[in-house]
């Protein structure tokens, strides 16, 4: 039996774990997040990064989710593939050394408090040191999204799609990981019978 390997979109149920994290009440739900930041060896081309970015959103179907709160509570929905992502530039060659670290923090929070549950639940920013030192790449993902699991997912996936664009390989030929049997269908189908 082959896994449809399509993107999914529409609405989608909780899961039991979306239903607790809304239960808490946070202040800022928005901003439940993990973040990395990774050092490059090589330059980094943001616009590059950018399309690496946007084509792992159109594979990873959870991270084209939305959140909404309605008179009848919290409900969860996949965009269309096809979002333009950004990634934000931040020249750091004139701060000095010794702040560097500060400044890096500030960034990486206003990163941190973009993410919205409607939307982007992604963001990315590329730290230039200048010459002579690495580029960063800081990624923040809302923890409804991604946990350290699928980090190691996202990050080989954002290697294969940056190096394969380097080499002018298509997005086409990248394929979808293989889901399991069941796929997002069954899921659905799984959801509506606990109902």
């Amino acid at each position: 039996m082959q896994a449809e390997q399509g993107p999914v979109v529409g609405p989608v149920a909780l899961t039991p774990i979306q239903h607790w994290f809304f239960n808490l009440g946070l202040e800022a739900p928005h901003h439940w997040n993990m973040s990395l930041l990774l050092e490059a060896r090589t330059s980094l081309d943001a616009a590059l990064l950018e399309r690496a970015l946007a084509h792992l959103l159109g594979h990873h179907d959870a991270l084209r989710l939305g959140f909404a709160s309605g008179e009848d509570g919290w409900h969860q929905a996949i965009c269309e593939p096809g979002a333009r992502v950004t990634v934000a530039r931040v020249d750091l060659s004139a701060v000095p050394e010794v702040e560097r670290p500060s400044a890096l923090s500030r960034h990486a929070e206003a990163a941190q408090r973009a993410l919205r549950l409607e939307g982007p639940l992604v963001q990315a920013v590329l730290l230039e040191w200048g010459a002579g030192h690495s580029t960063r790449l800081m990624l923040a993902v809302h923890h409804l999204v991604v946990d350290a699991v699928s980090w190691r997912i996202l990050l080989e996936d954002r290697r294969r799609r940056t190096r394969g664009s380097r080499r002018g390989t298509p997005w086409c030929c990248l394929r979808r990981r293989r889901r399991s049997r069941r796929g997002p269908v069954a899921w659905r189908r799984w959801r509506a019978r606990r109902r």
